[in-house]
């Protein structure tokens, strides 16, 4: 089945499956986060014309993964503006291209509002790996929230 990545803004409805998978994959990262909190963040990247957005991977008619553009995601690094997060596939859709898809829209829509300078941290190799293979460069690695991590960087208006 084609999967197709739109803007979350024309799929409001699946906003409280996106904020528990993002909950549950991260939330135990931030402690004073919920899945509500989680909820309210991406419905404030409900946009299609600035930052913040974000994108959800649609197999229709069921939500598969979602990715976002923020704005000063990382406190350490306020210097650094934009960044793409919240990137995330259903574990039983993964291995097939989709959180490549959302990666590239995503860089893609940076491009559009000319952005030079796009960042992401991972905390997973695998996840490295896969950033580094779509053209992302490791720039630091700092010990972030209580455990190893590395930023990338991209320039969408390059790609």
């Amino acid at each position: 089945m084609e999967v197709t990545i739109d803007y979350l803004a024309d799929h409001p409805g699946t906003i409280r499956v996106l904020a528990q998978w993002l909950f549950d994959e991260w939330g135990h990262q931030s402690p004073d986060g919920t899945d509500q909190g989680i909820a309210d963040d991406l419905h404030e990247r409900c946009n299609r014309d600035q930052f913040p957005m974000a994108f959800v991977a649609i197999q229709h008619p069921t939500p598969v993964g979602t990715a976002s553009l923020k704005i000063r995601e990382v406190d350490i690094r306020p210097e650094y503006e934009h960044w793409l997060g919240a990137v995330y596939v259903q574990e039983r859709h993964r291995g097939k291209g989709i959180g490549s898809l959302l990666i590239g829209a995503a860089t893609a829509e940076a491009a559009k509002f000319g952005i030079d300078e796009l960042y992401l941290y991972t905390r997973r190799i695998e996840t490295e790996r896969l950033y580094e293979s779509l053209g992302w460069k490791p720039i630091e690695r700092p010990h972030y929230r209580g455990s190893p991590a590395a930023i990338m960087k991209i320039n969408p208006t390059d790609h």
